[in-house]
């Protein structure tokens, strides 16, 4: 029960949703119309997937942490039978859930589009790809959240970690020329491993699958590691719209 009413919340989430699946399309078909290269278009897919992936799963949970804990309902959890920590854990399932159902249909959709000759054992790898990034960055919204004052300050640390990611990688476009230190930075983040491991899966290029794996594995734990240490049911609660108006009410009361 407590699974499907978390499935119906992420649904809710229009904006997510929108950046997850309209916005990717909308790429995958822009960009496509104005550049028409065979061997550009799987490096169009996985960017646009691994896009997909990012914006689904940062500030979509980042948001809904913060809404729950405004709303006190992690306090309200501590009074019931029901662990905390099993209630974060099937919220971050069940939009890990949708997350995946979405790209793995633009996947799918990608290579009938571009005809690439996938084989199975390679969609079954992208897909899997897709699982554990979609964890790890769901984890990272999640300490995200755990950091986050207000509602702008989501946005703003979302796009601090958004910008190094998308723009040190190629994603879409090549960074031989580019500075050195902006392909340093690109390379250590999980996100360029993503798209390479999407990339190897469809064998496109082979940039060395295991130490993709291990690197996006390693991210997840490491993410996991610092939502959990760094979770707590009152951070930002004094500083919310939400709190103010609450505090408000009982003084005037």
């Amino acid at each position: 029960m407590l699974f499907r009413s978390m499935i119906i919340t992420s649904l809710k989430d229009k904006i997510s949703l929108c950046y997850a699946t309209v916005f990717p399309l909308l790429l995958l078909f822009g960009i496509d119309a104005f550049i028409s290269k065979p061997d550009y278009e799987p490096l169009l897919l996985t960017g646009v997937i691994t896009l997909s992936v990012v914006f689904w799963s940062v500030q979509g949970i980042a948001f809904q942490v913060f809404s729950q804990r405004n709303k006190g309902l992690y306090k309200q959890l501590k009074i019931t039978p029901y662990q905390t920590g099993k209630f974060v854990l099937i919220m971050v399932v069940a939009r890990t859930l949708i997350g995946v159902i979405i790209n793995s249909f633009i996947l799918l959709l990608g290579i009938v589009m571009y005809d690439i000759d996938a084989s199975l054992l390679g969609v079954l790898l992208s897909i899997l790809t897709i699982t554990l990034s979609t964890f790890c960055f769901t984890f990272l919204g999640f300490f995200i959240a755990n950091f986050a004052k207000n509602e702008g300050q989501i946005n703003m640390y979302s796009n601090l970690i958004y910008l190094p990611m998308i723009f040190g990688s190629e994603a879409f476009y090549s960074l031989e020329n580019a500075p050195s230190w902006l392909s340093f930075i690109g390379k250590i983040l999980p996100f360029h491993h993503t798209i390479n491991m999407l990339r190897c899966s469809l064998d496109i290029s082979d940039a060395g699958m295991f130490l993709n794996l291990v690197v996006i594995i390693s991210f997840m734990f490491g993410f996991l590691l610092l939502a959990i240490f760094t979770f707590s049911i009152d951070n930002g609660l004094k500083q919310s719209s939400f709190y103010r108006g609450k505090k408000k009410q009982q003084l005037t009361s």
